[in-house]
């Protein structure tokens, strides 16, 4: 008897409650039929509601981690070119060091090589932080 008067995605195992729900309604009074269509109605338009609402109240967040992604990915991307011309001298010299034998300023030298490098990829590391922040927002 739900069958005939219901659509199908009513009659799945997903809303078999609420198919169940209307059939009772239904066999204890028939005027109780619109009531029931009219309250399970409201309430998934309601959901549906919800779901707008917290959307539209996450987009500017979403908006902001976004820009923050890309303004520090081409940060990222111009500090790399710009240590790249120190660590290239940097590593000229250690190599000029190592010539001449002067191993405390090789290792120095190893030292603040070792250090532009991190700095390189702990901003790799934070783009790529913030990207997966700002997708995992966009997914709510």
């Amino acid at each position: 008897m739900v069958g005939r008067f219901f659509p199908g995605w009513l009659n799945s195992k997903i809303f078999s409650a609420v198919g169940g729900l209307r059939g009772y309604i239904r066999g204890r009074h028939p005027c109780n039929a619109v009531v029931a269509t009219f309250i399970i109605g409201v309430k998934e338009r309601q959901v549906l509601d919800m779901r707008f609402v917290f959307k539209i109240i996450v987009f500017p967040f979403w908006l902001i981690t976004a820009f923050l992604a890309l303004m520090l990915k081409w940060t990222l991307n111009l500090s790399a070119f710009v240590l790249a011309l120190p660590m290239l001298y940097i590593f000229g010299c250690g190599l000029y060091t190592l010539y001449c034998r002067e191993w405390l300023q090789f290792l120095i030298l190893l030292v603040a090589e070792f250090g532009c490098f991190l700095l390189i990829t702990a901003g790799t590391v934070i783009v790529e932080a913030v990207e997966w922040f700002s997708g995992w927002v966009a997914e709510l």
